[in-house]
């Protein structure tokens, strides 16, 4: 099976598109929070519940484009010094970590939008599962992202190539 860097760039396009989109209404959220507040002394008590959701939305989807994209931070001073072969068998395990990570958050984040479904937020009175819904999309993106680097990696180890 032959893995195809562009099979997925169209999702993660769009979730970028989208991470633009939530970034843009945060600042925006946030710019009339302050205006609301200094200029006409009316603060707004919803502004800041939003820009919290629309953060943790950023941050979550955010999460597979920079698996993809390979722009984690990395401590790589000592994998530098290995062999390319070894390297990218620490690239494989790396990825099978984050994948396995990822599996167990899922798991973890169904079990508390099925346990909180109820709850609501305090000002917005919105459900509360939408934060988890963030976590439980931008992982799974993230699994199947760390999955397709794992075969990336492992076509790479046996064709011998860099």
């Amino acid at each position: 099976m032959k893995y195809k860097r562009a099979s997925i760039q169209p999702i993660i396009k769009l979730l970028e598109l989208f991470s633009t989109f939530l970034f843009f209404l945060m600042m925006l959220t946030i710019g009339t929070e302050v205006v609301s507040r200094y200029v006409f002394q009316r603060p707004l008590i919803w502004t800041s519940e939003l820009a919290v959701y629309l953060n943790i939305w950023i941050v979550f989807i955010g999460i597979s484009f920079v698996t993809y994209s390979e722009a984690h931070i990395r401590l790589d001073f000592f994998v530098n010094k290995l062999g390319i072969k070894t390297q990218r068998v620490i690239e494989v395990v790396s990825y099978i970590i984050i994948a396995v990570i990822s599996i167990s958050l899922v798991f973890g984040c169904a079990f508390l939008i099925k346990r909180f479904w109820t709850l609501r937020s305090p000002t917005m009175r919105l459900p509360t599962p939408i934060l988890y819904a963030s976590l439980l999309i931008g992982l799974f993106l993230n699994l199947i992202v760390s999955l397709l680097k794992i075969i990336e990696r492992i076509q790479l180890v046996i064709r011998g190539e860099r």
